[in-house]
């Protein structure tokens, strides 16, 4: 039995901003579109090479690290969601044309 997906995004040619206000919109936009249940706002920090953010979600979380110009996102939840649509979304706030997708089943045997 499946615990649910666990999705791996990587990209990093982005031409928009990787900056605060960039990661918090991805995290919003994810919930909103994949139509997740947030538990509390997005926390985001800013670090020496890049800003890390993190909103959790009644099914798991979505996460999102920066870098120069790469993102490294994730989206884990126990219920479906639109893969494709999430990855859009990344690729519509941080502006990528390539990025290497995982999809891990989790809880999978």
């Amino acid at each position: 039995m499946s615990l649910g997906v666990h999705l791996l995004i990587d990209a990093d040619d982005c031409t928009a901003a990787l900056d605060e206000a960039g990661v918090e919109r991805a995290l919003v936009c994810l919930v909103e579109r994949l139509a997740l249940t947030a538990v509390a706002p997005p926390q985001i920090r800013a670090q020496a090479d890049g800003v890390v953010g993190i909103v959790l979600i009644s099914e798991s979380h979505i996460s999102i690290h920066t870098r120069g110009r790469a993102v490294h996102a994730d989206v884990f939840s126990c219920r479906a969601f639109d893969e494709d649509l999430a990855v859009r979304t990344l690729r519509e706030v941080f502006r990528f044309e390539r990025c290497a997708v995982q999809r891990v089943e989790r809880g999978a045997s």
